[in-house]
């Protein structure tokens, strides 16, 4: 009677050490990301594919032709039109950009 007691009770205890792991891992993750921007968060959480397609990018766009190399051009520009809207500060906007939430 007394190791079923027991056992319960290291049970209990194990799923309330989970639990107070999981609770301070969320309370980091939420220090972390309080005073952060938008585009710092996203800068963390990105992969390295989306800088390394930037890198290889310039190679690719100098072996276009025509109207894939007009393609590329403008997805260059998307691209640094996203780099400029993240370093500006907020509430500070030149071209008075609003994004919507998707």
């Amino acid at each position: 009677l007394l190791a079923e007691q027991d056992l319960k009770t290291r049970l209990y205890d194990l799923k309330f050490e989970d639990n107070l792991l999981k609770c301070r891992d969320n309370r980091i993750k939420k220090i972390d990301n309080y005073g952060s921007t938008v585009y710092d968060k996203l800068q963390k959480s990105c992969s390295n594919d989306l800088k390394n397609y930037k890198k290889e990018f310039k190679r690719k766009y100098s072996k276009r032709k025509d109207l894939i190399r007009l393609d590329c051009y403008c997805e260059k520009n998307i691209f640094d039109m996203i780099d400029r809207i993240g370093e500006q500060q907020v509430g500070t906007s030149r071209y008075n950009i609003k994004l919507k939430k998707v």
